[in-house]
């Protein structure tokens, strides 16, 4: 074949050969040796595309020229054709990266590599190729057909729809024979195809090839049935056309003989040319002609008109967006637009002239809310402005689904093929009906509605001109003045978290809830009126004081609480690790009760109002002696006396500031620590300070205001006359309203509507920035800029509205950005307030649902958590275009009933859990953009419905899915996609390109094709990747593919790469080596955030690719071990913010900080055995956060404590964490920390925490702190090969593997019976009960056995203490016989029998022995009575027994509902205890 070396090595694959043979090679001769081409006129690289060799590319690529690439083989394709003809998506990436002129390159019959990935149906490539330049699609071949023309005829709708999205004109190419691509789908069977091809003008099916054919014709003459009923059910049809031979479709059906085709012509009016008048062919031809260009030109007319409107309409929103109360008006413009462009022939008569005048009437009026809608003169706007706001927005409303709603019934009867019939008139008793068809229909439908539009909007303008007082737009001239863009200051009120006025507060509450020698349960009630500080107050006490708990939690409440949530959220704090295995409320107490029982806890309650709420949050909250605190916040004081059981004495009353402290507060918020207030601000400033009557909320909320005003009195001025005395007068909630308005009426236009949706949540409700940001963007109150997309917009704005402190944040993350907020209880019910008075959100709980409501309701919240009530019945749930529900799933309304719904958020538990919830039918909600679900129960999603969420940006699931649905691939709007931790999706993931977001996905779950295909997501700019069960033998594999992965992924800002928490908890931990990651050829340059497992994934030094990164922000990584060359690369980060180090090996030497590099570090976290590290002065300049993990355990004091912590200036918060078995050493270590930290001029907070056991680095919050000497049990062994026959599953440099096992309990005598139980069927397993109730709480796969082993807990362990657990697994060599093994002995006393309870056989079940009677819990009556004899033996030790199926037990912990990880799960390996840290 005359290959060269370099093509045999190619072909093969061979990445090392080639590099060595061009290693090898003379530089002169290079390019010959590139050039080169076997006999069948193949390069090597020509070779090397063709098998698809990645690699072996990229390696030719970099020393081939463009000559070599342009070569063409005999068959005439070159490099990137045949790749293209293949399918080899990245090998045409890496191609293109090369030399993007490939892309151009036609073979030998002018076919582009875009028509032959047509041509085989290359979905990818098509799109890449489109993407790289649009153009391709209008290159025709030789002989006229295009790349639309071959995919029309083979039936690919995806790639016609790629096609005329990139390019619709290319509909009206045609080739030599005169036909378009219309022509060729007539030819075929795929009616969705047709449909598809006549979306951008329909015209196009009056289009004559060369014979005089249309597409009727040529449908016709292929007998094509299905394609003929579409072609006449369009409206639009001349079904009666004759073609150039004379011939109707009619008389070429009947001319063929095709009864079928001639019955369904007949029926629609098909008639033969001799049978109607028709005038001359030469007349008709031109009359058609005539026609078909009239339609084209008035086309091109409206495209004019539409791009004038557009961009004016651009213009005034860049200008000055329009008043987001009016949300939908903005966008009408573009939509009507829209419709007289797509869907012209479908209106009814005069409504191309009707529209634009509709559309002049709504830019008059965007016009006037425009000049009325200035920053801090709400109060001057006249009242026919507001209600002209109002007005408008329900006619936008309005306008905005009818046209909607008709364009979709408009497109989905196009899609449908009926058989076509004309007006039939039926006669009935004398009288004369008639049936009208669909499509009139909805065409007088939507010509009333343009007539009842047009009459609207008319009327609201000349109202407003009748009743509006002189001036311009009705705007009197001292009021007038241009607008500002308030600019507000930080979040905070005051820098670094310097609080105001409750320094003796919190001395006096730490006092109490520090260890003050009374062992017992203490409970604390701090009491005070609203938006006095009391939940400032205690979260700060609750940051300085929570290392000193073993278990934390800080919960809030509100008037009307959700026991439910408030349960869940408590549990998942202090058990962290473990998701809740059910939600019924006794369980939950339960859970928490079993779980705080020997810990140590601190519990925060934020805001309680009710005695009741107490009653139920103390029943989970167990009293012991092991000085326990409890800190309740609330109102009413009696609640506060209830709670701390009427002992006064730990009751704190927080009263309003002084006037001193209220100035402070006031001035630091308004002009920050380093200001004063100057002379001509001073006597409106205090006058204010003074109007606040000591309250911190409204002291912020009005300081926030003026931020930006600071050099113009008159606004001070201006606040200061309007704002009264109200809070004097009122200090309650009454007080603020006022405060609340006056910060509401000068916030900028656009941040109202968000603001006011906010009250579609709860009020405990915790509210995600994610979330939230996206539920605006779908609800159409963001509007994207030529600087800005949508989403930086929205998260600009909720910061602003942090900034205000309208909202409260409340997790923050190490950078100090807020990732979660809430509302103040005032401004919740201020905004719900404002929202019903403007229609915007109606939120209703089971106590209002009798409330008269408005005629519409446009934005709907049922509230149904603690009772069951039905929705109102007084309102139309039609029009309704938002849902939020929390509440019983048994209380939701049928959502298919919401017919226009945009947004829906489902927040739904119930009792049962084994029920499902059914989702089927969500398809019919053809508008929707955001979905999210939250459930216990599991979700049954439709498998194929998906596809008619046409619109859908966001799919946020939170529960147990029951499938995927295989066609959530084809969405096409899909923007953000978030499911539940473990979810396999299903494939073909590479056609989501449109997607921005993926979480959760979970790299171990899905499949080697699912993770590769993640490398063509190129639009992925959030990445969240987990890894939830126990490894499979693919993981390192998959891991070290992410490499290739991320350089696809060039728009990516962040990936991260976490666990679920099975891999993290004790007693196991695994470390996996990622230095397949550490070459990455093109990272992604835009990339902010770096976190990869550090806990598990383990890299030998900091990748390369790492130190490029200009843009990174957030780097966590671990490390084998940390030297002078990585701190190196990490000082050249310009913009690295936070960086968290987690290193396994001691260092080899001290690790040194200069003052080079990390100059906007703010965080850094070491983790280490040994923190050897010294910081020399001036490194680190603006670190705010130093927190340190390691083992004080024999370490030299010089190296366990931080040289030239002083020398980090900025320092405002050291927390560590010292591990160690001797108490002695761990507190040596903490008094020398202390030292240090004292000795730091900034007084930096601290938070200390000593844990017992040797240093893991574990990040949560239940390891157990002990001061006394507590040593622990560390068993050590070696990683041991034990079956060599599964070794093919786990190569030899898979991964280090390391488990780390500890145990504090005392060796206890462990009771075990084994026996063998034969049920009658595999199906019926019924018979294996034994008497006793139990409670499944795992299972797990065993190696070399077929079945799983199934672990059961004793129902009464949590109410009578009851220890017995059992283990059952059907036998791998008989499915009918199951080995069952019993641990521990019953002390419940509500058994009715026992595992031996009759003579061989139970209810059907034969039990058998394998070894000698037992003794145990097994009565000796009960084992005489036996003939087949059970197995019990006594094992000393903590729990591990050698077990009945020959190998070592490892049995889950029977309080939690996960197993853990077993130690034969990993291909044939036994992986047992190592130290990490010797």
């Amino acid at each position: 074949m005359g290959d060269s070396a370099l093509h045999l090595a190619a072909r093969a694959g061979n990445v090392a050969l080639v590099q060595k043979i061009f290693a090898d090679c003379d530089p002169e001769l290079v390019a010959e040796l590139t050039d080169h081409q076997n006999q069948d006129g193949e390069t090597a690289l020509y070779v090397s595309a063709e098998m698809g060799h990645v690699e072996v590319v990229c390696e030719i690529l970099k020393v081939c020229d463009l000559h070599s690439a342009f070569l063409k083989a005999h068959n005439s394709f070159d490099a990137f054709h045949i790749a293209a003809k293949q399918g080899h998506l990245v090998v045409l990436q890496e191609l293109l990266k090369a030399f993007p002129a490939l892309a151009m390159t036609t073979n030998s019959v002018n076919a582009t590599a875009l028509y032959t990935a047509a041509l085989h149906r290359h979905i990818g490539i098509v799109n890449l190729l489109l993407d790289t330049d649009p153009r391709l699609a209008r290159i025709a071949r030789n002989n006229g057909k295009t790349a639309l023309h071959i995919a029309a005829r083979l039936g690919n709708v995806e790639v016609v729809v790629l096609l005329l999205n990139k390019d619709p004109a290319t509909v009206f190419r045609i080739d030599r024979k005169g036909q378009t691509a219309v022509h060729m789908a007539s030819k075929g069977h795929n009616a969705e195809i047709l449909l598809e091809l006549l979306k951008p003008d329909v015209s196009v099916i009056h289009l004559e090839d060369n014979k005089g054919d249309r597409p009727l014709h040529v449908a016709t003459r292929k007998g094509k049935t299905i394609i003929v009923q579409t072609l006449i059910s369009i409206e639009e049809i001349d079904i009666n056309a004759i073609n150039g031979a004379g011939e109707t479709a009619f008389a070429i059906a009947e001319k063929l003989g095709n009864e079928e085709l001639v019955n369904i012509l007949r029926e629609a009016g098909g008639v033969t040319a001799e049978e109607q008048v028709n005038p001359p062919k030469s007349i008709k031809r031109f009359k058609q002609t005539h026609d078909v260009q009239s339609q084209i030109k008035q086309k091109r007319r409206t495209n004019m008109h539409f791009h004038t409107i557009r961009k004016s309409s651009q213009k005034l929103h860049t200008e000055a967006p329009v008043c987001a109360l009016a949300d939908a008006m903005f966008r009408l413009p573009a939509k009507l637009d829209e419709l007289l462009i797509s869907h012209v022939h479908m209106l009814p008569r005069g409504a191309e002239d009707e529209i634009p005048l509709i559309k002049q009437d709504l830019e008059e009026i965007m016009a006037i809310l425009q000049e009325h809608d200035h920053p801090g003169r709400a109060e001057d706007r006249a009242m026919t402005s507001k209600c002209l706001t109002k007005e408008v927005r329900e006619l936008s409303y309005d306008m905005e689904d009818s046209v909607d709603q008709y364009v979709h019934a408009v497109d989905t009867k196009r899609r449908i093929v009926p058989r076509r019939k004309k007006y039939k008139i039926t006669c009935r008793r004398g009288k004369t009906t008639a049936r009208l068809p669909e499509k009139l229909k909805w065409r007088i439908w939507m010509a009333n509605k343009i007539r009842e539009f047009s009459v609207r909007s008319q009327e609201a303008l000349q109202r407003y001109s009748l009743f509006n007082h002189p001036g311009a737009h009705g705007i009197s001239t001292s009021a007038t003045s241009t607008r500002h863009d308030v600019c507000f200051g930080s979040w905070y009120p005051t820098p670094c978290g310097e609080l105001v006025g409750i320094d003796g507060h919190l001395n006096t509450l730490e006092a109490w809830l520090g260890k003050d020698g009374e062992q017992q349960l203490k409970v604390v009630s701090v009491v005070g009126s609203g938006g006095v500080g009391k939940t400032t107050l205690s979260k700060e006490l609750y940051r300085r004081i929570r290392g000193q708990f073993e278990c934390q939690a800080f919960v809030r409440t509100s008037r009307k609480p959700d026991i439910r949530r408030l349960l869940i959220s408590l549990l998942s704090q202090v058990r962290p690790h473990q998701t809740p295995h059910t939600w019924k409320l006794h369980s939950l107490i339960a859970d928490i009760r079993t779980h705080l029982h020997d810990k140590r806890y601190l519990i925060v309650i934020d805001d309680v109002w009710a005695t009741q709420t107490w009653d139920i949050i103390n029943r989970a909250l167990p009293a012991g002696n092991l000085c326990s605190r409890i800190l309740i916040t609330t109102e009413v004081e009696d609640v506060a006396l209830k709670c701390c059981g009427y002992d006064s004495r730990h009751v704190l009353m927080v009263k309003p500031l002084g006037y001193d402290d209220s100035s402070k507060l006031f001035f630091s918020t308004a002009f920050g620590l380093q200001y004063e207030c100057p002379p001509e601000l001073c006597d409106a400033a205090h006058n204010i300070v003074r109007k606040c009557a000591g309250s911190p909320l409204a002291m912020v909320t009005v300081a926030s205001l003026l931020v930006s005003q600071i050099g113009k009195p008159e606004k001070w001025d201006y606040v200061n006359e309007i704002f009264g005395h109200g809070l004097s007068t009122y200090p309650s909630s009454e007080g603020m309203k006022q405060v609340l308005n006056l910060s509401y009426n000068n916030l900028p236009h656009y941040l109202k509507a968000c603001v006011m949706y906010l009250s579609i949540y709860e009020e405990d409700y915790i509210i995600q920035k994610d979330d939230l940001v996206k539920q605006w963007i779908a609800e159409g109150l963001i509007l994207a800029t030529e600087e800005k997309d949508k989403e930086e917009i929205s998260r600009r704005y909720f910061d602003e509205l942090i900034s205000s402190r309208m909202i409260l944040p409340v997790y923050t993350n190490d950078n100090d950005d807020v990732l979660s907020c809430t509302l103040h209880h005032m401004v919740l019910d201020f905004i719900k307030h404002k929202s019903l008075e403007e229609n915007f959100v109606i939120a209703i709980d089971h106590s209002q649902t009798t409330a008269p409501l408005a005629d519409k309701v446009r934005r709907l919240s049922l509230h149904f958590g603690n009772a069951e009530a039905t929705p109102p019945t007084n309102m139309r749930l039609s029009q309704v275009r938002t849902l939020a529900f929390f509440g019983v799933i048994e209380c939701l309304p049928s959502v298919i009933e919401f017919r226009l719904l945009q947004v829906l958020i489902l927040h739904l538990f119930g009792d049962d859990e084994s029920v499902s919830f059914d989702l089927t039918g969500i398809s019919e909600l053809f508008r929707l953009r955001y979905l999210h679900v939250t459930c216990n129960a599991t979700l049954e999603v439709p498998q194929t419905q998906m596809r008619g969420l046409q619109y859908l940006e966001t799919l946020k699931i939170d529960a147990r899915v029951s499938a995927v649905p295989s066609d959530i691939v084809h969405l096409p709007s899909l923007l953000h996609l978030s499911l539940p931790v473990g979810t396999n999706l299903p494939n073909g993931i590479d056609h989501m390109t449109s997607l921005c977001t993926l979480e959760y996905f979970d790299i171990n779950v899905n499949s080697m094709e699912n993770v590769h295909s993640l490398g063509e997501l190129t639009n992925l700019q959030d990445l969240r990747l987990t890894c939830s069960t126990v490894p499979s033998s693919y993981l390192k594999s998959k891991i070290d593919s992410m490499g290739s992965i991320l350089a696809n992924l060039s728009n990516l800002r962040s990936v991260t790469l976490k666990s679920s928490g099975i891999l993290e908890s004790e007693p196991y931990s695994m470390i996996i080596s990622c230095d397949g990651l550490s070459s990455v050829s093109s990272p992604p340059a835009l990339l902010q955030r770096f976190e990869w497992l550090p806990r598990i994934c383990t890299f030998s030094s900091i990748p390369k690719w790492i130190s490029h990164l200009n843009k990174l922000c957030i780097l966590k990584i671990g490390l084998r071990e940390l030297v002078s060359n990585d701190v190196a690369a990490l000082r050249g980060l310009p913009a690295l913010t936070v960086l968290s180090l987690y290193v396994r090996a001691k260092p080899a030497e001290k690790i040194v900080f200069t003052r080079a590099g990390f100059l906007v570090l703010k965080c850094f976290k070491f983790r280490c055995s040994v923190p050897w590290l010294e910081f020399e002065v001036d490194a680190m300049p603006n670190l705010l956060k130093l927190k340190l993990s390691f083992d004080a355990h024999g370490v030299d004091q010089h190296r366990t404590i931080p040289v030239g912590m002083v020398h980090l200036t900025g320092l405002k918060e050291i927390s560590a964490k010292i591990w160690g078995a001797g108490a002695n050493e761990r507190r040596a270590a903490k008094s020398a920390l202390i030292d240090a930290i004292k000795m730091h001029s900034g007084c930096p907070t601290s938070s200390i925490q000593c844990l017992d056991g040797m240093f893991s680095g574990k990040d949560d919050n239940n390891s157990g702190i002990q001061e006394e000497e507590h040593l622990t049990l560390q068993k050590q062994y070696n990683i041991k090969e034990e079956d060599s026959k599964k070794q093919h599953d786990l190569p030899k440099d898979y991964m280090d593997v390391a488990y780390k096992q500890t145990s504090s309990r005392k060796s206890k005598r462990i009771t075990q019976v084994r026996m063998q139980v034969r049920v009658g069927s595999v199906q019926d397993n019924s018979a294996l009960e034994d008497g006793f109730s139990w409670r499944k709480y795992g299972q797990k796969d065993i190696i070399g056995s077929m079945h799983p082993r199934a672990y059961f807990r004793c129902t009464h362990r949590h109410v009578k203490g009851c220890p017995v657990t059992k283990q059952v697994q059907r036998t791998s060599t008989d499915p009918l016989l199951f080995d069952v093994v019993y641990h521990g002995e019953h002390t419940c006393l509500d058994s009715v029998g026992s595992p031996a309870t009759s003579c061989g056989h139970v209810a059907g079940v034969e039990v058998m022995s394998r070894s000698r009677p037992g003794v145990g819990f097994v009565s000796q009556s009960q084992a005489a009575c036996s003939s087949q004899v059970m197995s019990s033996e006594v094992v000393s030790g903590s729990g591990s027994t050698a077990g009945l199926w020959g190998d070592e037990i490892d049995m889950p912990d029977p309080d939690r509902d996960d197993t853990g990880i077993s130690a034969d799960y990993l291909g044939g390996y036994e992986f047992d205890v190592s130290a990490f840290f010797a």
